[in-house]
């Protein structure tokens, strides 16, 4: 079973126990400029804003969208030139990963769900919800505030959409 909740997609397993649940957000960044340098997590702006498809339906065409599925915006993506987008673009993001403690056999693997996320740029998000998107995209100097530089973010930005 899968819902929305507080902009978290929430996928619940109740064949597995009561409270088995696995929650997922979409997190709002500062885009890391692909230079070729290392960078530490950039700063948070929170959660993407999601919606359920069918709080928008009425505006979308039918061909645009697929059931039970969720939509956010963008707002950087749609200063990209021909409006091309993807999760996470541009450079290396310095990180730890933990290895799991618990080993394979802890998980149950034959439980599992799936939802469609649809990432819209601000202009699609206007297209399918009718509104506009509920964030404007981060200024220079909330880049500054971070120690990099847009100058050098908008070099990588059309560089990395060829």
């Amino acid at each position: 079973m899968t819902e929305l909740d507080n902009d978290q997609l929430v996928f619940r397993f109740p064949d597995v126990h009561p409270d088995a649940a696995c929650r997922i957000s979409f997190q709002r960044t500062l885009r890391i400029p692909d230079d070729g340098r290392d960078y530490p997590l950039p700063p948070g702006f929170g959660c993407f804003p999601l919606r359920h498809v069918d709080d928008v339906l009425q505006r979308a065409r039918r061909d645009v969208v697929d059931e039970a599925c969720y939509a956010f915006s963008d707002p950087q993506a749609a200063q990209a030139p021909r409006q091309e987008m993807g999760l996470a673009p541009g450079g290396r993001m310095r990180q730890e990963v933990y290895e799991d403690t618990h080993g394979l056999d802890a998980w149950d693997q034959s439980s599992r769900s799936r939802c469609f996320a649809h990432v819209l740029n601000s202009v699609q998000y206007f297209h399918v919800t009718g509104s506009a998107p509920p964030h404007r995209p981060p200024t220079a100097a909330q880049y500054a505030e971070a120690g990099m530089s847009l100058a050098g973010l908008t070099t990588s930005m059309s560089a990395s959409v060829r």
